[in-house]
C-alpha cells in the first residue's frame, strides 16, 4: 500500500478508536452519576424551584 493510503487509514482508525473510547467513558460516567444526571421532566422556574437550578439556602 502506498504512503498516502496508509496515512488516511491510520487517521481514520485512530479517530474510530478515539470515538469508541469517548463513548465508553461517557457511558461509564453516566452510570457512576446515577440519578444525579437525570433530566427533569419539567422546566425549572422561579415559581417551581428545583435544587439543580437554585441551591438550598
Amino acid at each position: 500500500m502506498n504512503a498516502p493510503m496508509e496515512t488516511v487509514f491510520g487517521l481514520l482508525g485512530g479517530l474510530a478508536v478515539f470515538l469508541f473510547g469517548m463513548n465508553m467513558m461517557s457511558e461509564g460516567l453516566q452510570k457512576a452519576a446515577g440519578r444525579q444526571n437525570e433530566v427533569h421532566s419539567f422546566p425549572c422556574s422561579p415559581r417551581i424551584p428545583c435544587s439543580a437550578c437554585w441551591p438550598a439556602r
